[in-house]
């Protein structure tokens, strides 16, 4: 499956433009931005399944000189992997850097959006403090 999507990023990768493919797992990707060229359900003849993921997550986007150790309080991400998948601050993302070194996009279910960014409020504030 992967191998049809071969410019896919992983982390720490930096993906960049309206339209990028991520590496979720072996056999997953995530389409970002990107309208489906096919329709939804099984194609036996590309060996793959589409899922329309249009509002499935909550999109978080933390930079700055400080976003690195604001999310560095969440978790292990020292480690490089084909699949930006993660576990932050207890919740299961998908984590990469878009267009820099130090601008990050998160991606979270909808259902833990609201607390990931208090999590994220929390880092922020022990990042920030004296």
């Amino acid at each position: 499956m992967c191998a049809a999507f071969p410019d896919s990023f992983g982390w720490p990768d930096i993906a960049a433009g309206p339209f990028y493919t991520l590496f979720v797992r072996r056999d997953r990707v995530l389409l970002v931005g990107a309208a489906h060229s096919e329709p939804e359900g099984w194609h036996s003849e590309t060996g793959r399944a589409v899922s329309d993921a249009t509002g499935a997550y909550e999109v978080f986007e933390v930079s700055g000189k400080n976003a690195r150790s604001v999310l560095d309080q969440g978790g292990e991400l020292h480690a490089p992997s084909n699949s930006v998948a993660r576990l932050l601050f207890g919740f299961g993302v998908f984590l990469y850097r878009y267009e820099s070194e130090d601008r990050y996009r998160i991606h979270v279910a909808r259902a833990h959006g609201q607390a990931l960014w208090q999590s994220l409020e929390g880092a922020c504030n022990a990042v920030d403090a004296p």
